[in-house]
């Protein structure tokens, strides 16, 4: 869809934006999380190339698809929607940045979820 020029473009944008709101360089090595949607994986992959290159530890992974998502709210009961998912907390605190990349398929795949189920998960 994006030639690779453009996605290279992309990539240095979301790079610029983390660095300069850290207020600090970061130091090589550092642990930089990718979460991106089953559309954006063009981009992502190009983003952790570049990381790659920039000598970070990027770690990309995938959010679940919107069928998915829609699911884990519509069928699973208080304790799956509550339920942290191990070594999560010992990942989020080890990280020096993230980036997210949101491309969902449809934007009102939680139609008909109960809003309730929603909040419990958070």
């Amino acid at each position: 869809m994006y030639s690779q020029l453009t996605l290279e473009k992309y990539a240095q944008v979301l790079w610029w934006g983390l660095t300069h709101s850290r207020g600090s360089s970061f130091p090589k090595s550092s642990l930089i999380l990718v979460r991106y949607d089953h559309l954006a994986t063009p981009l992502a992959e190009t983003l952790v190339r570049m990381l790659h290159e920039l000598d970070m530890v990027p770690i990309p992974r995938a959010n679940p698809t919107t069928s998915m998502e829609h699911d884990f709210y519509a069928l699973a009961n208080n304790k799956r929607l509550t339920f942290e998912i191990p070594g999560e907390r010992e990942l989020a605190a080890r990280l020096h940045g993230s980036i997210r990349l949101m491309a969902p398929s449809r934007v009102n795949h939680l139609d008909g979820v109960d809003p309730e189920q929603l909040t419990i998960a958070r």
